[in-house]
């Protein structure tokens, strides 16, 4: 976050909450921080893939665009099945919603 509080620590070095990685999936996050570590954004991602057979895509829109919205925060995730395979040297695309 632009101006934080000195000393403030963010989600993005907690486990679970702004990054995760297991032979699964490898997740990373940003946004409101406190809603990232009460809804346990990343970690709850690799779970609904590796637990709860959804596809990377869908996890990660029911987690940033369902749960953590009705926690009240906002952000984004990358994350990578160990299955993926970028077409190209650099990632040129991404996806934004305004809903």
């Amino acid at each position: 976050m632009t101006n934080k509080m000195t000393g403030r620590v963010g989600d993005s070095a907690v486990i679970g909450a702004g990054t995760f990685a297991n032979e699964a999936v490898a997740i990373s996050a940003t946004g409101d921080g406190e809603v990232f570590l009460r809804g346990s954004a990343a970690g709850t991602v690799a779970a609904m893939i590796e637990f709860g057979g959804y596809d990377v895509l869908t996890a990660a829109h029911e987690v940033i665009m369902k749960r953590l919205r009705a926690l009240g925060g906002t952000g984004g995730v990358i994350a990578l099945t160990g299955t993926a395979r970028w077409p190209r040297r650099t990632v040129r695309r991404g996806c934004a919603t305004d809903t």
